[in-house]
């Protein structure tokens, strides 16, 4: 049988301490445990991405690749494409690209010849705006 308390009040000043000083110590520390936040790029081109995955722009499309902004164009060197881990795609195939945050963009591939075949990859911007996997 658990016993009485003879000061309860000093128990619950003491509990209140104790936590008082718990929580500073929690929001006085640094923490080191906490992942670094991602570097943010700003201003990369539609052109530039384009240059990067070897595809073709139609129609003079440019401008910022901001998030939420995609594009579309034809695979002219799939070798670049291949380098990133869009396997399997050849001259010619439809590329879509959407920045899906301010450090990655979704890259689709897909094609119908020689046979049909669909490549997604998810691609992370470097802070000087190289394209890499990752």
């Amino acid at each position: 049988m658990a016993r009485a308390s003879i000061h309860p009040r000093r128990d619950t000043l003491a509990i209140a301490i104790l936590l008082a000083v718990v929580v500073a110590v929690i929001i006085g520390s640094p923490n080191p445990g906490r992942a670094q936040p991602p570097h943010l790029v700003h201003g990369i081109g539609i052109s530039e991405v384009a240059t990067q995955l070897g595809v073709g722009l139609a129609g003079g499309m440019s401008g910022e690749l901001a998030v939420g902004v995609s594009f579309t164009g034809t695979a002219n060197d799939p070798a670049k494409l291949e380098a990133l881990g869009i396997h399997g795609i050849h001259k010619g195939a439809r590329v879509t690209v959407v920045r899906i945050s301010e450090d990655k963009i979704l890259v689709e591939a897909d094609e119908l010849d020689p046979k049909p075949l669909r490549v997604n990859v998810r691609l992370k911007i470097s802070a000087d705006g190289t394209l890499g996997r990752g």
